[in-house]
């Protein structure tokens, strides 16, 4: 897999996916690069479309998705602390 799909995989775990053209204008790459890129990942089953039109983007899939929720659960168990906890004015 090469550095681009990797980008492609990252961008489609954050929180709304990722659209074809934010990861082409991101990467550089033309519509056509773009557009091969997201079917091989979609095809590998590891990130699939939502919506259709103008609204359409690529979300996590499959071991990519299971990955997604498994580090989102371990970093929900954790209490959030204060940053400025401790500190006065």
């Amino acid at each position: 897999m090469g550095e681009r799909r990797v980008a492609a995989l990252y961008a489609g775990i954050r929180p709304g996916g990722v659209r074809r053209g934010t990861y082409a204008r991101d990467e550089g790459l033309t519509p056509d690069q773009a557009i091969r890129d997201l079917a091989g990942l979609k095809k590998a089953g590891l990130i699939e479309e939502v919506g259709h039109g103008r609204t359409q983007h690529y979300v996590a899939a499959g071991p990519m998705a299971q990955a997604q929720r498994s580090v989102r659960g371990a970093h929900a168990d954790r209490a959030l602390r204060d940053p400025y906890g401790g500190q006065q004015d």
